[in-house]
């Protein structure tokens, strides 16, 4: 942490439950809206599951997130708007998830599909992005819309001259 004159490293304590985390490759880093530092850690040896954390400036270390999440199917996360929802990009067919931080829950979304392989590619999410009241997720099977109010999933609607960024994952 540089504070405009010093750098602090923060090195792995076996014996600090908080800064213990900081023992890894980072994967992603998000800041939310309150300005609160959230970041993935690769699991190490390759296999192990992946570490959710946010950095508490009171403890000054990070704490993990000790939810229900698969953290080895985490492809990427969001903060919502609101800062009470981590939405989390899941790999390997896996879907949506969304992590309501006020009572640690876990709400798994899937997009139903007729077959596996389509199934795999319209759930395995790339990245997400916030919208208000729906989620813009980008899957190996293109674009897809995830309203908040229904639960649903749905293509969004854009010129027919472009819909074929709708379809394909080649642009992302």
């Amino acid at each position: 942490r540089f504070d405009g004159y010093n750098f602090k490293v923060y090195k792995y304590d076996k014996d600090d439950s908080l800064k213990s985390s900081l023992d890894f490759l980072l994967g992603n880093i998000r800041l939310d809206q309150n300005k609160n530092i959230w970041i993935t850690r690769r699991g190490h040896p390759p296999g192990t599951p992946l570490t959710l954390a946010r950095y508490d400036r009171k403890a000054d270390g990070f704490i993990k997130l000790t939810a229900d999440l698969d953290l080895k199917s985490i492809n990427r996360f969001r903060i919502s708007g609101d800062g009470h929802t981590i939405w989390v990009c899941m790999k390997d067919g896996n879907g949506l998830q969304a992590l309501n931080m006020r009572t640690n829950t876990v709400t798994k979304y899937i997009n139903p599909a007729s077959d596996k392989d389509t199934h795999i590619r319209q759930n395995t999410l790339l990245d997400t992005r916030d919208m208000g009241s729906s989620i813009l997720v980008a899957t190996q099977n293109g674009l897809w819309s995830f309203d908040k109010a229904t639960k649903t999933f749905k293509r969004p609607s854009c010129p027919v001259r472009d819909s074929a960024f709708l379809y394909h994952t080649n642009f992302f």
